[in-house]
């Protein structure tokens, strides 16, 4: 890690707060598409060396952040693309930081199969059929990713990542439920911009 760089965070989490506050009272997202910049400017200043798995991860989380600000329905195609790219780059980094089993690892498994159905239980009579095969991949993409990013956590000793995509799955099951009209409860913006500051931060 390089001198740690807490100006490029603190302004991600202050422009990600007002973001989040913008969204919440169903304001125009301005802010939005620079999250993820400022993201990246704070890894590249702080991370030694600079991983490419993680930077994509960034990446095709910005890109999916522009796409999902629209309501068109191709556009939010892209935007599940793109978070599921950003969620292979992220287990990619995960795995190739390093893993180790422990017997705790069955129970979180089973925990994220009981996350899985349960959720799909709920969200499948409400979606629209042409989403029920893509978001049920991409279920199973985060998932996987979270759970290595578990097992990475078991191998360093830092569960800073597996926090961060906890933060991820809770933000992406309120976005669905939300997407389906079955909660008003809106933890989206506040959990995603803390998810992707935590993943990102454990490979600083």
């Amino acid at each position: 890690m390089k001198t740690f760089s807490v100006w490029p965070a603190l302004l991600y989490i202050i422009a990600g707060c007002y973001d989040n506050y913008r969204d919440v009272k169903g304001q125009s997202r301005f802010i939005k598409p620079f999250l993820m910049p400022m993201l990246a400017i704070w890894y590249l200043l702080t991370a030694d060396p600079v991983q490419v798995p993680v930077l994509s991860g960034i990446f095709f989380g910005w890109l999916g952040d522009i796409f999902l600000m629209t309501k068109n329905h191709v556009m939010q195609k892209l935007g599940i693309l793109s978070f599921l790219l950003g969620h292979l780059a992220y287990l990619y980094a995960f795995i190739h930081g390093g893993i180790a089993f422990h017997p705790a690892a069955v129970l979180v498994l089973a925990g994220y199969v009981l996350w899985m159905v349960q959720l799909f239980r709920k969200l499948k009579p409400a979606s629209r059929a042409d989403l029920v095969v893509p978001g049920f991949i991409y279920g199973c993409v985060i998932l996987c990713m979270s759970f290595a990013a578990f097992l990475n956590a078991v191998k360093t000793g830092s569960y800073t990542g597996w926090i961060g995509s906890l933060l991820f799955c809770i933000s992406d099951s309120n976005l669905a439920l939300r997407g389906c009209k079955l909660t008003k409860v809106n933890l989206v913006m506040s959990t995603y911009i803390l998810a992707q500051l935590f993943i990102v931060l454990s490979f600083a």
